[in-house]
Parts: structure tokens; C-alpha cells; sequence
């Protein structure tokens, strides 16, 4: 059994293993317990660090299990990560990194939903009129009730803090009524007149208060308003769809949401500022943000041209610093920059200026080397070779050339069999781009039931003309499942992640190159060796 250790961080004392605390050798927590780094003792003879005792809980646990368990509203991810980082335990570090990725993402998306209700109520009380003479009075007030519900705890929190319960003459926050963090009940009742204040408090009659605006809310027509207030203020806008907008101050369910931008939109919004902030020289160099500059020169300029537009825009998204930075003017910005790119590359139909086009392509984005020797064959066919009507610039990248593909695959079981061995390798080599944990069985399952109902169905359609995959091209395709379980399962759980983190992105890189590849080849032998299909192709 392994030497037993006792720990003194912070003041609080734990017991664990040597084995448990030099599991990961790189670590400080490895250093020190394999005599490589001094330790400090405390009184009693026990090792001491001076840090978080109450965090510590976690990175001990993570070192037992390689698993990070935290509550679903923990609240202290940046602590932890400090914590992580001291010792540095970086399979941690990863988690803990996926972890934020996740978090960031779920509070970015959110609903928030309300249903509204009021219903009168009569309150009987007793007014005194005269020493030892009181009469018997009742009244009808307002009660109304605010179901709500959030996917952002951190959003419900902060409604919490602006709106408050006024209570036997108290002010008190909606917090304290937060039992679950997305979820909320709220009621209250209007101030009637003729009422005494004592009663609220005997028949237990709560009012709302919203703050820092110290008003009162008397009706639903107030309650939404500033309602919407805060939920605009912190990113949601109204759902089109739930309820009518046109009539939105007089419906019971109420219906906001707050979605992200995709990455694309943060990636050029920081070329945008490094190209106009920085000398040429350090384009390819600031790595303040993650999305470094990794374009060819020509697109960094492309930048550069567009950047001194964007700035009679919004100048704060040319400040590198200003990461994730998404002012309506610069989603306006970005928005109209893209549709007026895509007219200019996408609608261009003549030979010669689609050629010019496509040549400014390969040199703003190298992913278009892809589709580069197909398109030229096609000019040679239908343009050097024939004067036969006008043509189009393919679009780059597997997927676009596998929806044109699909269109092919219908018409004969040669090009069946290229659509599958395409469209299967292709969708598998991004799997690496999306590498959160709940992504996970997502990707998997639409793979799947794509590829089977691809392969069943055109299968189906070429059924008298035999099997659309050769044995060689069913055995390698068959190769993607150890592939996939080794890099998603067994990977993992070996020393490789820290030593080759690279690994998985390689070898799915290569082996699903090697069948786009043939597929890319076997697709042009096929428009340079059935002239007749080709021909019937462009005339469909």
C-alpha cells in the first residue's frame, strides 16, 4: 500500500497517498512529494502549503479520480483555475479549460421565459374609528404571480438583486427565494388605498420593489417594462415568434433570448484590429486573443482595406484588447462585409473573370488548393476545349464540394460510391474541431445517421448494378471506427495526451486525406474518361 501523506493547506488538513499526490510527475504537486522540491512542515510535522485549503478539495480529487465533479452553480471556476495553474496539474488545466468553454457557451445561448398571472383577492381588516370603536372593512386587491424561468443562473442571480420584496417595513432581494438556479417564483400584491400597513404584514402581503430605481411595481405593465430593461441591458432581445411582438406589454407568456456569435465573427473581428493597430511586421505575431492572424498575406491586407471601414463603424472593435467586442454597429459592420464579399465571389459567371476571381481565392484562403485541380479541368473542358455556356467558381472545402457531389451521386453508382467515400471522411475529419464533451455523442450520431442512410439508400438505387463500395474501399472505410474509438476513447486515458496532444488531429488528418484524396482522384478519371456523363451532367 502506498506511504500515507498529510497535507496542511491553508489550515485545513488532508490525508491521501504518495501515489495519489506524484500521479502526475510534471506537476509541482510531483515535484515536491518526489523529492525534486523542498517542502515546508508546519508544528505537528505536516506538510504545508500556503493556499486555498477549501479548494485544494478539488484538485485532490481530480488527482484520485482524473475526473472534475462540480456542482452545476459552482461559482468559484476562476479560483480553482488559479489553484490549478499554481500546482500545475495540467490535465486539470484542460478540464478545467473545456469546462469554462462550456459555461461560456450555455450563458451566452439563453431563454428566459415568464408566465404571467393576476387574480383578485378581498381582504378583510378591522379600522379603528374612534377609542375602543373599530369597524369591520374589507377591500379587493391585485395578486399578481411571475413564473420565470432562465438557462442563465448567473442572469437570475443578477434579476435577483434588482428586485426586492418590501416586507414589515423591510426591503429584502429576491436572492433569498433562489432555491433552484434557474428557476423562480415570484408574488405580490399592489398597494390599496384605505389599506393600514400593519395588515400587510398580519395577512402576510409582500410588494415589489425594483431597484436602483427604488419604484414600485403596481402592475404587470410596469413589472415588464423593467423587466426588459435588465434582460436588454444584459444581452437578450424579444423572440419574434413567442409572443406577438406587436402586442407584447399584454401577453401572460413572455418569451427573450440571448445567442453567441459564432467564432468567425470574434476571429475577424481581431484580424480587423491587428492589421489596423499594429506594424506589418507583428500581424503574424500578437496572440492577445486565441485567433491568431493565420491567413495567407493577401487576406491580412483584405483586412487592413476593411478595417478603415469598420472604423466609421465602431472604432472599439479595432482595439485588440477589446476580445469578444459586439456592438450592434459592429454586427452591422461584419454582417454587410460578408454579403457584399459573397456577391462579388459567388455571383461572378463568366470563365475568364471567374478564373481572375478564383485566383484571388487561392491566395486569401489556402483551403481552396482543394477544389484548385478540379476547376481547372473544368475550364480546359468547357472553355479551352468548347465554347459552351458560361460557368461558376466552385466553392472551396469538403463539405461545399460534397453537397455538389450529392447532386452527381443520383445520376450512376460510380459516382455513388465516390459521395459516400467523400462525405464519410470529410464529416469525420472535423470531428477534431469539435472536441467539447457534450458535442460528442452529437457528432457521432449524426455521422451515423447520415453515412447509413446514404449508403441504405443509394444502395437501394443502384441495387441491380452491384455493390457501390470495392472490397479495398469498404476495408478502409471500416477503418474509420477503430480510428475514431481509439482517439475518443483509448487516447484519453493514456500518458500520450500530455506528451502528444497533437496526436488525434494527426492521425485523423492523414487517414481521412488518403480518402479524400482518392475520392478527389477518382472523380476527376471520372470527368476526363466519360465525356458523355460530363456533358449530360452540365446539361442537367
Amino acid at each position: 500500500m502506498s506511504e500515507l501523506v498529510t497535507l496542511n493547506v491553508g489550515g485545513k488538513l488532508y490525508t491521501t497517498s504518495l501515489a495519489t499526490l506524484t500521479r502526475y510527475p510534471d506537476s509541482m504537486l510531483g515535484a515536491m512529494f518526489s523529492g525534486t522540491m523542498p517542502t515546508k512542515k508546519d508544528s505537528h510535522g505536516n506538510c504545508f502549503i500556503d493556499r486555498d485549503g477549501k479548494i485544494f478539495r478539488h484538485v485532490l480529487n481530480f488527482l484520485r479520480t482524473s475526473n472534475l465533479d462540480l456542482p452545476d452553480d459552482y461559482k468559484e471556476m476562476k479560483l480553482l483555475k488559479r489553484e490549478a495553474d499554481f500546482y500545475q496539474v495540467q490535465p486539470l488545466l484542460e478540464v478545467l479549460k473545456e469546462k469554462e468553454a462550456e459555461m461560456s457557451t450555455h450563458e451566452k445561448n439563453a431563454m428566459l421565459n415568464i408566465t404571467l398571472d393576476q387574480k383578485m383577492q378581498t381582504v378583510h381588516f378591522t379600522v379603528r374609528e374612534a377609542p375602543q370603536i373599530y369597524s369591520l372593512s374589507s377591500s379587493n386587491m391585485d395578486v399578481f404571480t411571475a413564473n420565470i424561468f432562465c438557462t442563465s443562473g448567473l442572469f437570475l442571480n443578477k434579476l435577483g438583486t434588482k428586485l426586492c420584496y418590501f416586507f414589515n417595513g423591510n426591503l429584502s432581494t429576491v436572492c433569498s427565494e433562489l432555491e433552484d438556479p434557474n428557476h423562480v417564483v415570484l408574488q405580490w400584491v399592489a398597494t390599496v388605498d384605505g389599506l393600514p400597513e400593519e395588515e400587510y404584514t398580519r395577512q402576510a402581503l409582500k410588494r415589489l420593489w425594483v431597484l436602483p430605481a427604488n419604484k414600485q411595481i403596481n402592475s404587470f405593465r410596469v413589472f415588464v417594462e423593467e423587466i426588459l430593461k435588465i434582460a436588454m441591458s444584459d444581452g437578450f432581445c424579444v423572440d419574434s415568434t413567442h409572443p406577438d411582438s406587436s402586442d407584447f406589454m399584454n401577453n401572460k407568456i413572455i418569451r427573450l433570448t440571448r445567442y453567441s456569435h459564432s467564432t468567425d465573427f470574434e476571429v475577424h473581428r481581431n484580424w480587423l484590429a491587428i492589421t489596423h493597430s499594429l506594424p506589418v511586421s507583428q500581424w503574424y505575431y500578437e496572440a492577445t486573443s486565441e485567433w491568431t492572424l493565420d491567413y495567407p498575406p493577401l487576406f491580412a491586407w483584405f483586412e487592413y482595406g476593411l478595417s478603415h471601414i469598420a472604423k466609421y463603424f465602431d472604432k472599439e472593435m479595432l482595439v485588440i484588447q477589446h476580445l469578444n467586442h459586439a456592438s450592434p454597429a459592429t454586427v452591422l459592420f461584419q454582417r454587410l462585409s460578408v454579403i457584399l464579399t459573397d456577391i462579388v465571389f459567388i455571383y461572378t459567371n463568366r470563365h475568364l473573370e471567374g478564373a481572375l476571381v478564383f485566383a484571388v481565392l487561392l491566395n486569401l484562403k489556402h483551403i481552396y488548393l482543394y477544389v484548385a485541380p478540379a476547376y481547372g479541368i473544368y475550364l480546359l473542358r468547357s472553355y479551352c476545349f468548347t465554347k459552351s455556356a458560361p460557368g461558376s467558381v466552385t466553392s472551396g472545402a469538403v463539405p461545399a464540394l460534397s453537397l455538389q457531389e450529392s447532386l452527381m451521386a443520383v445520376d450512376n453508382r460510380r459516382d455513388a460510391g465516390i459521395f459516400i467515400i467523400l462525405t464519410t471522411t470529410g464529416h469525420l475529419s472535423l470531428f477534431p474541431l469539435i472536441f467539447t464533451a457534450p458535442e460528442q455523442p452529437i457528432k457521432i450520431l449524426l455521422m451515423l445517421l447520415f453515412t447509413i442512410y446514404s449508403l441504405a439508400s443509394l444502395q437501394r438505387l443502384f441495387r441491380k448494378e452491384g455493390s457501390l463500395l470495392s472490397w479495398l474501399e469498404a476495408v478502409y472505410l471500416t477503418g474509420l471506427v477503430p480510428l475514431e474509438v481509439f482517439c475518443e476513447v483509448v487516447y484519453p486515458l493514456t500518458s500520450w495526451q500530455q506528451t502528444l496532444p497533437f496526436l488525434p488531429l494527426l492521425l485523423t488528418s492523414v487517414y481521412c486525406a488518403l480518402g479524400i484524396t482518392y475520392s478527389f482522384f477518382k472523380l476527376y478519371l471520372s470527368m476526363l474518361t466519360e465525356p458523355e456523363g460530363m456533358q449530360k451532367r452540365k446539361d442537367q
